[in-house]
């Protein structure tokens, strides 16, 4: 019997038989073959969500069955992979994946071996949130203005169809910048004191 520990790792390895009786012995090759390849299972990603726009992200990839060399791929594009060990990954996520809210597919295929199942990665949307407005009041039956909201999360390549509303009534809006707004405040929303 050959001791399983001998055979961990796939390489060459020479047999000889040594007969005390006969001093001229022979030495024949054995090879040791890695195993079949083996398909991984993914469990979970930490996390499994960002905000658009954020920068590289770093995820774990927990599951089964990774193996040297394995790579985690992103819709079918491989990502910088990590292996920590069997049954865990370090994964870098670049930035111009997390760039426009969606989904994606993440999968891990070891050398030789289909990919694994999918597990979802979602990208959510950056919110426009407004932190101030200028003005912030108006004097009832005043003219028309110019509303201006600053705030953050107004990225021109997602946000520039954002519209100011007044009440729920959408005001014709202008965008300036990833931090402001203008909109044209009608006298007719200003027309009595509330």
């Amino acid at each position: 019997f050959i001791d399983a520990s001998l055979l961990t790792t796939p390489g060459a390895a020479t047999i000889q038989v040594i007969d005390l009786d006969y001093p001229n012995t022979s030495t024949l090759p054995f090879t040791i073959t890695s195993g079949p390849a083996v398909k991984a299972t993914l469990t979970s990603l930490v996390p499994a969500s960002v905000t658009q726009g954020t920068s590289t992200t770093g995820i774990q990839v927990n599951g089964s069955g990774f193996a040297n060399g394995c790579t985690a791929q992103w819709n079918g594009t491989p990502l910088s992979t990590i292996l920590i060990n069997a049954s865990q990954l370090s994964v870098q996520i670049p930035t111009s994946l997390t760039a426009l809210p969606g989904s994606a597919s993440i999968t891990v295929v070891n050398p030789g071996a289909p990919a694994s199942n999918a597990l979802t990665f979602t990208v959510t949307a950056q919110s426009a949130n407004a932190r101030s407005l200028s003005p912030s009041s108006a004097t009832a039956g005043g003219p028309a203005f110019t509303l201006t909201v600053n705030g953050g999360g107004l990225q021109n390549s997602i946000y520039s169809g954002a519209v100011v509303q007044w009440n729920g009534t959408p005001l014709v809006t202008t965008f300036v910048s990833s931090t402001q707004l203008t909109a044209q405040v009608p006298a007719s929303l200003i027309a009595t004191p509330g």
